[in-house]
C-alpha cells in the first residue's frame, strides 16, 4: 500500500513538472529567436530602450531579433511586445492594460507571447514634446536586468557583463511594479 502512494505520488510530480515545463516561452534557442513587435509611433524612450533590448538579445543568443512594426502587420504566433500596440488585446485577451500609477511596469508572460510595458506619458506636441514618465523604457531595461542577467558595473562596454547563453526560456509571469517615491 505504501509503495503504491509513492508510486502515485512520483508519476503526480513527474506530470506536474512537465506541464510546468511546457508552459514555458522559449525566448531563443539555436537557430530560432522570436521577433520584437513594436508599434510605429512608439514613444522615443520606447523606442531607443526596444532598439537596446534587440542589442541585448543579439549580445546574449548571437541571433538578432526581427523588429515588427505597423498595425496591420500579421501577428506572429508568439512574440516579445513592447508598449502600447493596437492588437495588444487580441493577443493579451482578458490582461488589463491600464496604469493607476506613474511610470508603472508591468512584464507579463502567458506562456504564449511576453508583454514589455509601462505608463508613459508625452506631454506637449511637435518641438516642444517631451517624455514626461518612461514607463516602458523602465520594465525593459528590468526585463534585460533581472530576466536576461545583463549587469552594468560602469558606464561603457568594459563595464556591462553580458552572458551568452545558447536557448532561454521564460516561465508565465505577471510582474507589476511602481516607484513608491512619485517624483525624484
Amino acid at each position: 500500500m505504501r509503495i503504491r502512494q509513492i508510486l502515485f505520488l512520483a508519476v503526480a510530480w513527474c506530470i506536474c513538472s512537465y506541464s510546468a515545463a511546457a508552459a514555458e516561452l522559449e525566448l531563443f534557442a539555436p537557430g530560432k529567436i522570436l521577433p520584437v513587435v513594436m508599434a510605429t509611433d512608439a514613444f522615443p524612450n520606447t523606442v531607443q530602450a526596444g532598439q537596446d533590448l534587440i542589442t541585448y538579445l543579439e549580445k546574449i543568443s548571437g541571433q538578432r531579433p526581427q523588429l515588427l512594426t505597423g498595425a496591420n502587420a500579421e501577428l506572429p504566433a508568439a512574440a516579445i511586445w513592447i508598449g502600447a500596440h493596437p492588437a495588444l488585446p487580441r493577443v493579451f485577451p482578458g490582461v488589463d492594460l491600464s496604469f493607476q500609477y506613474p511610470e508603472e511596469t508591468r512584464i507579463y508572460c502567458d506562456g504564449k507571447n511576453l508583454l514589455i510595458i509601462g505608463k508613459d506619458v508625452l506631454r506637449g506636441q511637435g518641438k516642444t514634446a517631451l517624455q514626461r514618465e518612461s514607463g516602458t523604457a523602465n520594465a525593459i531595461y528590468t526585463f534585460i536586468q533581472d530576466d536576461l542577467g545583463v549587469r552594468w558595473l560602469w558606464p561603457g562596454e568594459l563595464g556591462t557583463d553580458c552572458p551568452r547563453l545558447e536557448r532561454l526560456s521564460i516561465a508565465p509571469m505577471d510582474k507589476r511594479y511602481h516607484p513608491q517615491i512619485l517624483t525624484r
